[in-house]
């Protein structure tokens, strides 16, 4: 990422080879919209570090890293490109993410029960009779 005061700062993207314009719609966590008006075959860069996660979602593009940020790579087009980050792994850290709170609420359920259980061998009278 470069920052503003960064002699080789040419904005938040911009055409590094082709010719045309490209302008940031959105910029979301994990969402870029880039509005791309290109005639021809065209790279363009966002001034976003570049994770292997990135893919393109929506539009005829590639998208891969070049000096550590995001590059798009497409045949020249008008229209918008949505680049999205959802790297492989993802998927996994969701499940572990789920299992671990399945797990502890399992867990509890079953601590609960145990201390009504042995609630109730220690103070038979009071639960079989309905009286204190």
């Amino acid at each position: 990422m470069k920052c503003t005061d960064d002699p080789g700062y040419k904005g938040e993207v911009y055409v590094l080879d082709g010719s045309g314009n490209v302008g940031m719609m959105s910029y979301i966590p994990g969402e870029i919209v880039v509005c791309c008006d290109l005639s021809n075959p065209s790279t363009f860069q966002i001034n976003s570090n570049f994770l292997a996660g990135w893919k393109v979602k929506q539009g005829d593009a590639e998208v891969f890293g070049r000096d550590g940020l995001i590059t798009v790579k497409t045949a020249g087009m008008s229209g918008t490109i949505t680049l999205e980050y959802a790297p492989w792994y993802l998927k996994y850290v969701f499940l572990a993410y789920s299992l671990g709170i399945i797990l502890t609420v399992a867990f509890f359920v079953k601590q609960r029960k145990d201390a009504k259980k042995s609630e109730q061998e220690v103070f038979p009278q009071h639960h079989n009779s309905g009286k204190l």
